[in-house]
């Protein structure tokens, strides 16, 4: 039986464990009925997004699970060089509420609007970040707004699909 998941991977802190939990490093190769042991799957660092993984993911987030991702996390090149070459041609809607159109803007101003439907995840709705944060272009369909420019370019959305959301 293989198991998919570490330990302790904060071996360096002095007393066990992060602050917010241990965390399970899962591969993208593990089954869907091993991602639906978990709540919660959030995309970190580099990714090469195929056509079978975002089959998966949706199915893990129709059965209940929720995903958060970005935009470089749905890149289908094998390098982090070029254009923009997204799954889908950008249109992610069936999972993410949204079409990916372009590269949007560099902002400094990024807000929550919203609270998040899904109250297992509170985000800080109201707070005010000014971290420069690099935009995409996104046309949002069935998506709900959490977070913004003060300019009003969209930087967070919620969608409900299925029995899960996906961020």
């Amino acid at each position: 039986r293989k198991y998919y998941w570490q330990a302790d991977p904060c071996k360096a802190l002095k007393y066990g464990t992060p602050p917010a939990g241990q965390v399970d490093i899962v591969p993208v190769e593990a089954p869907l009925n091993v991602l639906k042991t978990y709540g919660c799957l959030v995309y970190l660092g580099w990714n090469t997004m195929t056509p079978e993984q975002y089959a998966k993911i949706r199915e893990y987030v129709r059965a209940g699970g929720s995903v958060f991702m970005a935009v470089p996390h749905l890149s289908t090149r094998t390098r982090n060089a070029g254009d923009l070459a997204l799954i889908n041609a950008g249109d992610v809607s069936d999972l993410f509420g949204v079409k990916v159109t372009g590269k949007g803007p560099v902002n400094e101003d990024i807000q929550f609007v919203k609270p998040a439907r899904n109250r297992k995840y509170a985000f800080p709705a109201g707070a005010l970040y000014l971290e420069e944060c690099p935009l995409a272009e996104v046309k949002v369909t069935s998506g709900r707004i959490l977070a913004q420019s003060r300019k009003g370019e969209t930087v967070l959305v919620e969608n409900r699909c299925g029995r899960g959301y996906a961020y």
